[in-house]
C-alpha cells in the first residue's frame, strides 16, 4: 500500500531546526561567534561549494511544483492519505478552508484516510468527537494519536497485563491504556499532589509499575517527576516511553513531552 503524508508547514520547519546538525551549528556559532573561521585550502573549498550547488539542485529538483499530468500518476498510485491534525485540518477549534471538500472527494475516490497526532492529550475516542464537532465524520479506526501508539507498543512488545504504568500525561493516555487492558496510575490525579520535603520521609512508590509514559503534560510538578524517575531506576525492568520527540508546541513553544523526559 503506498501513502501521501501532509503535514503542517510548521512541522515540517520545526523537524529541520530541531535536528542534531542544526542545533550543533548554533552551538559551534554561539561559542566561537567571536573567532575567526579557519581558512580552508583550495581543493577542500572547492569540493564544499560542489557539494552546496549539488545540495541546492537536489532540493530545488525535490521542490518542484507538480504539473496536471504528474498529479493523475501521483495520485492514482496512492493507496491511503496521511492526514496531520494541528494546521492541516484545524487550527486550534476553526476547521480550515477546503477540508471537508478535500475529503468528501477522496472517500469519493475509494481513498482511505488516515489521521495522525503526536498530540497525546486526547484519546481516538475524543479526537473522533472534535472532528465530529466540526462537521467531519471520522471513525476511532481512521485516528492515530501518539496515546494510542503508547498503549499499542506496550501491547505488541508483550507488556505484562498485571504490571502498572504510570503516565505523566493528559485522560488521552490514560484511557487508551484502560481500553489496551492495563492499568494506568498518576495522570491529572497527580496535578495537585507536592512532594514531601521533611527529615527521614520516605517517598513511597509503587513497585508493581513497569512502565512509565511521558506526554503532553501542561500541569507538571515535582511530584510527578519524582515519582516517574523512582519507578525507572528503582523497579527492575520498567519502561521508559515519551510519545513523541517534540522539544515545542507549534508557533506557541509550549515545552513538550521531550522536555519532560530530560528532566527524568
Amino acid at each position: 500500500m503506498k501513502f501521501f503524508t501532509i503535514l503542517a508547514q510548521e512541522k515540517r520547519r520545526q523537524s529541520t531546526c530541531l535536528g542534531s546538525h542544526s542545533t550543533n551549528r548554533t552551538h559551534a556559532r554561539t561559542r566561537g561567534q567571536n573567532r575567526i573561521p579557519p581558512r580552508l585550502p583550495p581543493s577542500s573549498k572547492k569540493k564544499k561549494e560542489a557539494m552546496e550547488v549539488e545540495s541546492s539542485t537536489a532540493g530545488a529538483a525535490a521542490a518542484a511544483p507538480l504539473s496536471p499530468g504528474d498529479f493523475r500518476e501521483l495520485f492514482d498510485s496512492v493507496d491511503a492519505f496521511l492526514f496531520d491534525c494541528d494546521g492541516v485540518i484545524w487550527k486550534r477549534d476553526r476547521l480550515l478552508d477546503g477540508v471537508s471538500q478535500t475529503l468528501d472527494f477522496l472517500r469519493s475516490k475509494g481513498k482511505k484516510l488516515v489521521f495522525v497526532t503526536n498530540n497525546s492529550s486526547k484519546s481516538r475516542k475524543e479526537y473522533a468527537k472534535k472532528f465530529g464537532s466540526l462537521g467531519i465524520s471520522v471513525s476511532e479506526d481512521e485516528i492515530f494519536s501518539s496515546s494510542f501508539a503508547a498503549a499499542m507498543y506496550l501491547k505488541v512488545n508483550d507488556f505484562p497485563q498485571d504490571k502498572k504504568v504510570y503516565v505523566i500525561g493528559g485522560e488521552g493516555i490514560m484511557e487508551e491504556l484502560q481500553l489496551a487492558g492495563y492499568t494506568g496510575l498518576g495522570g491529572p490525579e497527580d496535578s495537585k499532589k507536592t512532594a514531601e520535603w521533611k527529615s527521614n520521609c520516605l517517598f513511597e512508590h509503587d513497585k508493581s509499575v513497569g512502565a512509565v509514559v511521558v506526554g503532553l503534560e501542561p500541569v507538571i510538578n515535582y511530584y510527578k517527576l519524582q515519582y516517574g524517575t523512582l519507578c525507572i531506576c528503582e523497579n527492575p525492568g520498567c519502561r521508559f516511553i515519551v510519545t513523541n520527540r517534540d522539544a515545542v508546541l507549534g508557533v506557541w513553544l509550549q515545552p513538550s513531552a521531550i522536555q519532560l523526559r530530560r528532566s527524568l
